[in-house]
């Protein structure tokens, strides 16, 4: 466990529960992971951010939950839209629950399998 120091001068506890290695996917979870913890720092104005990692069933999943003031949403600004259209483009799923007052959850599920990310018509991922 760790502490980060956010832009509004708070610290929050970091704690990270994860798997030891897990191939694919690694490099977009680790953009994912980062994106989200960034977000809280500048603006949840959250104590704890609780990140878990774990690769089962085909795929890797990530849950970042934050203690925070809530409300995030895709309305909000972009941090959130950018995760969901990254999420996206690896064939993922990424629900986020944030109501005010109540912190946030992501729940990003990733495929571990690089041929199950939908293609479009012409082989473009």
């Amino acid at each position: 466990m760790g502490a980060e120091e956010s832009d509004h001068g708070q610290d929050a506890a970091v704690v990270v529960v994860g798997l030891g290695q897990f191939q694919l996917g690694e490099d977009g979870a680790y953009y994912i992971a980062s994106e989200a913890i960034t977000n809280v720092a500048k603006h949840a104005r959250a104590s704890v951010i609780d990140m878990r990692v774990d690769g089962c069933d085909g795929a890797l999943t990530l849950s970042i939950i934050d203690d925070g003031i809530g409300g995030a949403g895709p309305g909000g600004g972009s941090g959130i839209i950018g995760l969901k259209d990254r999420v996206e483009a690896l064939g993922g799923t990424i629900p986020v629950l944030s109501p005010p007052g109540h912190g946030t959850a992501l729940y990003v599920r990733l495929p571990a399998d690089p041929t199950a990310v939908p293609t479009l018509p012409g082989g473009i991922a």
